[in-house]
């Protein structure tokens, strides 16, 4: 997906590796498995590397618990997917030109390498994860929508682009780029020059398994985020 600008209501084009790739990963993965399972052949690759890949991603995602909600499911299998391509970044370049640094441009190269090669090792499980994934794209919108104002006193790059804000009673809160946003701003091209601005966010709070900690915790994730006129 190509996208030179982040233009209001646009999808943003994420930039930053580890986690913040795993959810572009998982932005394709469910479009690129649908069509995988209703080819009638899937194609074969050379690469016993691949198959390596595809392997240790099955194993790993047949590990996720199932009683997980299907969003905290999809957060898995992209640490699956990411943390099983990682080792064989250079074959993956050398005979695909998938940069494994730079995901925000190999990110649908990747999903669709191992989607495809996951639809030969695992069919069955690649099924139940398509499904999962759809649960969670028809899942209901947010509705416990919450707002923030305040200046951007930091923004880092540590797996998602994060903005820590401080609200106008002093306190502040670290808030999460994770998904799709709604902004007129060029986030992009941006974020990395927006400390000390004031912002008008839109977020919603949710809980992900965090694999630092090995527990669940919560993320005020933004929905929306425009420059404030206060």
């Amino acid at each position: 997906m190509r996208q030179a600008r982040f233009e209001k209501n646009a999808q943003p084009l994420y930039i930053i590796p580890q986690l913040t790739d795993i959810m572009r990963i998982i932005y394709w993965f469910t479009y690129i498995v649908l069509c995988v399972l209703g080819m009638q052949s899937v194609p074969a690759f050379a690469q016993t590397y691949l198959t390596d890949i595809a392997e240790k991603c099955c194993e790993c995602v047949d590990q996720v618990p199932d009683s997980i909600q299907a969003e905290a499911f999809t957060f898995e299998v992209g640490i699956c997917m990411f943390d099983a391509a990682t080792p064989y970044k250079k074959q993956l370049w050398r005979d695909h030109r998938i940069n494994m640094s730079n995901m925000a441009e190999a990110g649908e190269a990747l999903g669709e390498l191992i989607g495809v090669k996951m639809a030969t090792v695992c069919p069955d499980l690649l099924m139940e994860m398509v499904n999962r994934v759809r649960t969670n794209d028809e899942a209901p919108e947010e509705t416990d929508e919450k707002t923030l104002t305040g200046v951007i006193t930091k923004v880092e790059q540590e797996g998602f682009v994060t903005f820590s804000i401080k609200d106008e009673s002093g306190k502040t809160s670290k808030l999460y780029w994770m998904e799709l946003v709604t902004s007129g701003i060029d986030l992009v091209n941006m974020f990395p020059q927006m400390t000390g601005r004031t912002v008008d966010v839109t977020y919603v709070t949710r809980e992900f398994f965090d694999p630092r900690i090995g527990e669940y915790r919560v993320f005020l994730v933004i929905k929306s985020l425009e420059w404030s006129t206060r």
